[in-house]
């Protein structure tokens, strides 16, 4: 939009979302221990051409969140990550390691063939740090699409 003085000052704009987003939610209660979450994607681009809503090159992005001292013990945190896909990508693979204060890993999960897509919340939700984790997959529909996947 080029703007001059001979500008309508009210404009309709349409945005369109060009992201695809990856959430991981630990049902479980959060350990003392937890410090950080890292989400490590291979396969999504750190750039967008906003125009045809298509990433540059992929990449290894990484995501290091830390955890807030008020979610210790809670359950059903969401840790997310977003990412641009470049043109042809419909699969990524996540890393998700989770670290104490010293920086040592509690547990570490990788999510391959992860089917991800612009518009659309991917979602991993399951016990993260019981003796016996596992996840299971949904999508918001708040979002363009739903995927939904077991493993």
């Amino acid at each position: 939009l080029e703007v001059d003085e001979n500008t309508d000052t009210e404009q309709t704009i349409t945005l369109f979302r060009r992201v695809a987003k990856f959430e991981l939610v630990a049902k479980d209660a959060l350990p003392d221990n937890l410090a950080s979450v890292d989400i490590q994607i291979t396969g999504g681009a750190m750039s967008v051409d906003v125009e045809s809503g298509l990433g540059g090159d992929a990449v290894v992005q990484t995501k290091s969140i830390t955890v807030p001292a008020s979610n210790i013990g809670k359950r059903n945190c969401i840790f997310s990550s977003y990412l641009f896909l470049p043109e042809g990508v419909t699969e990524v693979d996540i890393t998700v390691i989770t670290k104490d204060a010293d920086g040592e890993e509690l547990v570490e999960y990788l999510f391959e063939d992860v089917e991800v897509k612009r518009n659309t919340i991917t979602r991993y939700s399951g016990m993260m740090f019981g003796k016996n984790p596992s996840f299971e997959l949904s999508v918001d529909a708040e979002w363009e699409d739903v995927n939904e996947w077991e493993f």
